[in-house]
């Protein structure tokens, strides 16, 4: 039975709200970072194992490879040779994977392990962006009275100033 588009993206949808529930279910339980963060890459590279595999498939038809056969002997075979290098280009995005959270320093070292935190603004931090918008302003006043870089100039009157 061929089951239509429509309702493929409709069940895939329901299984990603539903792990997703899952994850934030097990996440307000207590669940390790690593955990939780290799349970959302695995999640999401769902799709392009699937991509990745029909890729495959589609490679192998065009070289004449029989991706459907009759016997069951031959049927292993197939499943073989479509198998092994679906296997090892999830072992080289695996690779990948791992060295992207090693690159973000969340390792299992807890003493230099990162956390995101919210940055909240300071006296300081508006007073650095009331001193950069006055720069600009303050140039463009510059530029507009003729007293300012040429090159500054040039490219103003290119973006109509």
């Amino acid at each position: 039975m061929e089951v239509g588009p429509g309702i493929r993206v409709g069940l895939l949808v329901l299984a990603s709200l539903l792990a997703g529930s899952i994850i934030h279910w097990l996440a307000r339980r207590g669940l390790p970072p690593e955990m939780s963060i290799a349970l959302s890459i695995g999640f999401a590279t769902v799709g392009i194992l699937s991509q990745q595999a029909q890729k495959i498939t589609d490679a192998q038809r065009a070289r004449g490879f029989d991706t459907r056969p009759k016997s069951v002997l031959r049927r292993i075979q197939v499943l073989t040779g479509l198998l092994i290098p679906i296997f090892l280009a999830t072992l080289e995005r695996s690779q990948d994977i791992a060295i992207a959270i090693l690159a973000r320093a969340l390792d299992y070292n807890i003493a230099h392990r990162t956390y995101r935190r919210q940055l909240i603004f300071s006296r300081l931090d508006y007073l650095a962006m009331a001193l950069i918008v006055g720069c600009i302003l303050g140039s463009l006043a510059l530029n507009r009275s003729g007293i300012g870089n040429p090159t500054e100039q040039l490219i103003l009157s290119w973006m109509g100033y």
